[in-house]
């Protein structure tokens, strides 16, 4: 039988080491006694920043920025990272923006009244301009070996999933990796914008991400400067440029005559009334199933302590209803809040 020493001397060879460059790794460093007061630091800027109400998205923007740079320079002459690689400096400032981003996403994600607004804008247009064809964007069939580039619009749709500026921007690269990939395969490498930026919009479109506006935001105001270089500040050009596009696209912009624009476009707003009018049957579907839930509820709430198990099931019933209610009503006051705009709208 092993000592107590030799037990775990043997269970830290059998261990498998945290590898240098991953976020847990720079969370473990932070647990030294030795970068106590540097991560004191971090954890007081973080609560300083969720308790100040005075300041606006952007100048919290500028807040985080600056403290990047203080902060990044503590760690890189911190005695735990003396000597350590480039790459593993590198991906600890990536773990320290992972730190900060992700505690400060709900104070500074889509909380801003006009940001909401352009990207209810941004999220209505695309939505009305799904029939698009790539014909319309007279991207030649030549390039469309690729067509319709799922990939693509996976990783876009993959953007809400996300809550640090790297991982949403790593979706942006992506798609636009995937685009250029497919494109490169029927020219040989020949290809440029001209090619590549249409079907960038026939996917943008089709994807139809969600809270694209406020994401493309998010990266431009989080991300640190020096990722946003090269390939990367490239392709979120393109993704931004792609969406303000879409904002002003007109049938002069395509291949396609005025009135049949304008046709495309009516039908697709009748089919976005249609949709409203689904939910708002489904709504007076589930409102009696609510009340009567609740009031289910009600009457188990007076019931003896012997039938918790039942009170409990209908409560979770009539939370489940009502949550689903909730849903529905917010996707439809949206809906008519769109519709509403949709007369003076294009």
């Amino acid at each position: 039988m092993l000592s107590p020493t030799a037990a775990t001397a043997a269970a830290s060879a059998s261990a498998e080491p945290v590898p240098k460059h991953t976020y847990h790794a720079f969370m473990a460093k932070m647990q030294q006694p030795s970068a106590s007061g540097l991560f004191r630091s971090i954890k007081l800027f973080v609560r300083d920043l969720l308790s100040d109400t005075q300041r606006s998205v952007d100048e919290v923007a500028e807040a985080v920025q600056a403290f990047f740079y203080e902060t990044e320079e503590a760690i890189a002459q911190h005695p735990l990272w003396h000597g350590c690689e480039p790459e593993e400096l590198d991906k600890a400032c990536d773990a320290l923006e992972k730190f900060v981003t992700t505690k400060l996403y709900d104070k500074v994600f889509l909380t801003d009244a006009e940001e909401r607004e352009n990207d209810r804008l941004l999220e209505e247009r695309l939505q009305h301009l799904r029939f698009v064809t790539v014909e319309h964007l007279s991207v030649s069939p030549a390039f469309c070996a690729a067509y319709p580039w799922a990939g693509a619009q996976q990783e876009l749709c993959k953007l809400a999933a996300y809550r640090t500026p790297r991982d949403k921007l790593v979706c942006v690269l992506n798609c636009c990796k995937r685009i250029n990939s497919s494109l490169s395969v029927t020219s040989a490498g020949s290809h440029g914008a001209d090619e590549f930026f249409p079907v960038l919009i026939f996917v943008l479109l089709q994807a139809c991400p969600p809270q694209l506006h406020a994401n493309l935001q998010y990266i431009s105001r989080f991300r640190h400067p020096s990722k946003l270089v090269s390939e990367a500040a490239y392709y979120l050009t393109h993704m931004q440029s792609a969406a303000s596009f879409v904002l002003s696209l007109t049938a002069e912009q395509l291949s396609i005559e005025q009135a049949d624009f304008q046709q495309l476009l009516a039908k697709a707003r009748a089919e976005s009334d249609e949709q409203s009018a689904v939910l708002r049957a489904k709504l007076d579907e589930l409102l009696p199933l609510l009340r009567r839930a609740e009031s289910q509820q009600s009457l188990a709430d007076a019931e003896a302590k012997g039938r918790m198990a039942a009170e409990s099931t209908r409560a979770q019933a009539a939370d489940q209803i009502r949550e689903t209610v909730h849903k529905l009503s917010a996707e439809l006051a949206k809906r008519n809040n769109d519709s509403g705009s949709n007369k003076n709208s294009y």
